[in-house]
């Protein structure tokens, strides 16, 4: 099962006892404070969860794999997402853990965030 942002929103709702619709805010506005964060080169830490940063990958080789050709990939930022010790040891946890780290990218790239140089 994939934890969505729906998810995260009902769980706050339940526990806050706050309506759907203030939850679903909440969640919204706390993903665009780690959104713009992480667009103006910051890290994000959140203690005993982890660590969000933007990593610069830098030029590489590839291939079309339509027709085979090599070519070069441009340099370009990504996401990266490093656990707290404290929750290493839940492995398989954090598989759903880094979907809302990809989630997160998704978003950031919808947004038109960063661009190739």
């Amino acid at each position: 099962m994939t934890l969505t942002k729906a998810d995260i929103a009902r769980a706050v709702s339940h526990k806050t006892n706050h309506t759907m619709d203030e939850s679903a805010d909440l969640v919204n506005t706390l993903f665009e404070i780690i959104r713009q964060t992480l667009e103006s080169g910051e890290k994000v830490l959140i203690s005993g969860f982890g660590k969000w940063s933007v990593r610069t990958k830098r030029e590489r080789r590839g291939r079309n794999p339509q027709t085979g050709k090599p070519l070069m990939l441009a340099p370009r930022k990504v996401v990266a997402f490093k656990c707290a010790s404290v929750l290493r040891p839940l492995a398989p946890v954090l598989i759903r853990l880094s979907t809302i780290s990809f989630a997160l990218l998704n978003f950031m790239n919808s947004k038109h965030v960063y661009t190739t140089q």
